[in-house]
């Protein structure tokens, strides 16, 4: 496995910032119905993470990157706590809450509602990794990948097919999990990885017409998909059938941009500083602004995706600078 270490990709680093941008959509307001779009940003974060994850020191690799994320995450549920309790105490804004019900749920479906919401992503990746770790300790990818197909066709039977074949009541919360997510996405970018060679030298894989054409065609039916599911009476808007070859497409089509740009870099590097960031501290200005709504004129409230975003970039800025000065001390 040595010699498929893989090497940074200028193109899916800069990818990271669009999915960056892509959660932002996902989390504020917007006057068009971009959602089933936008919702190919957190397969892409786990595809890039399983393809760089795959290939070298794997075993290594993972420890790595689960010690660095669960350090983040702990960190980030600190701050998530301390920060809902002060909107608590100032604005009578909901604050954190803590029941044997949700600390099971955090722990084994990943849910953090308690906290924060957003911080699933990285919970369900901690969970992923030590999955990982097992799975190449004992030599099971190929078992795993196999998996992967059928825990697809279970995540959309039991998701937002339910209605029409189960008709059973799940929240999307009960399906958006480390397994159906994490695993899932995690394990399709070691697979991309381990066949690199066979994607750059397929004519069609290879090629970003093609990629930039089925990106349209899954983009199309899975605005679809959404319109039939919400004629229906029935919304489920976290994964569609077509999320899936959306996100691969469209993480194909980002791996083959090559280009000596120094736009390219300079966005690749930006993704790789301030990406994570983004997603994470880009719910300080949406509780801050639900809990402030009715207290600030509207215009001055942080709900347009741009405007969160640009917030949250100039804010990861900030923490960066004062972070690298701190460590420039020590």
């Amino acid at each position: 496995m040595g010699k498929n270490q893989p090497t940074r990709n200028l193109g899916l680093d800069a990818m990271r910032l669009l999915c960056a941008f892509f959660v932002v959509c996902i989390h504020t307001s917007t006057p068009w119905d971009t959602e089933p779009i936008t919702r190919l940003a957190v397969p892409c974060f786990f595809m890039l993470s399983g393809f760089y994850l795959y290939g070298g020191d794997v075993q290594g690799k993972i420890v790595k990157s689960l010690k660095k994320t669960a350090v983040i995450f702990l960190y980030s549920s600190l701050f998530f706590i301390l920060y809902r309790f002060a909107l608590q105490y100032f604005f009578h804004a909901p604050g954190p809450f803590f029941t044997p019900k949700w600390a099971a749920f955090m722990l084994f479906a990943g849910r953090t509602e308690m906290i924060a919401f957003h911080l699933w992503y990285l919970l369900a990746f901690i969970q992923t990794l030590i999955f990982a770790y097992f799975v190449n300790k004992f030599n099971l990818w190929k078992p795993t990948w196999i998996a992967v197909p059928f825990i697809i066709i279970a995540t959309l039977v039991l998701g937002c097919y339910n209605h029409y074949l189960l008709d059973i009541n799940l929240s999307f919360g009960e399906t958006r999990n480390w397994i159906t997510f994490g695993l899932v996405f995690v394990f399709i970018g070691t697979l991309m990885r381990k066949n690199i060679d066979k994607i750059d030298n397929s004519r069609l894989l290879s090629n970003n017409v093609f990629n930039a054409f089925m990106i349209a065609v899954f983009a199309a039916t899975s605005i679809i998909e959404l319109r039939l599911i919400r004629y229906d009476g029935y919304i489920f808007k976290d994964i569609f059938a077509s999320t899936y070859p959306l996100a691969i497409f469209t993480f194909l089509f980002f791996k083959n941009i090559k280009s000596n740009s120094k736009w390219l870099a300079i966005t690749a590097r930006l993704a790789k500083e301030h990406s994570l960031n983004i997603y994470i501290m880009h719910l300080i200005f949406i509780l801050g602004a639900d809990a402030t709504h009715d207290k600030i004129p509207e215009f001055c409230c942080f709900y347009t995706p741009v405007v969160t975003f640009t917030a949250t970039f100039i804010l990861s800025i900030i923490f960066n600078k004062i972070k690298s000065t701190l460590t420039a001390k020590q």
